[in-house]
């Protein structure tokens, strides 16, 4: 569906992502683009409103190491997703 890009200075780090409908599957040529760039990169399935799957490649882990990404369900069986942020990450 998009990309997300930044021109912002060097100093601040940025994870671009692609995202897709859930019932449609990225392609061949863009995984292996995915996990081949050197630029940090996301790849997310939406439904609707709803993140049902994320993953990085490696040089977008590296920028993530310490981040935690869960889904948490409630006693009514809602699911979220919870990112979580060590302090020293935090601006």
């Amino acid at each position: 569906m998009g990309t997300v890009a930044s021109a912002s200075p060097r100093k601040n780090k940025v994870v671009g992502i692609l995202s897709t409908i859930s019932h449609r599957h990225f392609t061949a040529d863009v995984l292996k683009h995915f996990n081949m760039s050197p630029v940090p990169l996301g790849l997310a399935k939406i439904e609707n409103t709803t993140l049902k799957s994320l993953m990085f490649n490696k040089k977008a882990q590296v920028l993530l190491k310490g981040i935690s990404i869960s889904t948490q369900y409630d006693s009514l069986g809602n699911e979220s997703v919870c990112v979580e942020i060590p302090p020293n990450m935090k601006q």
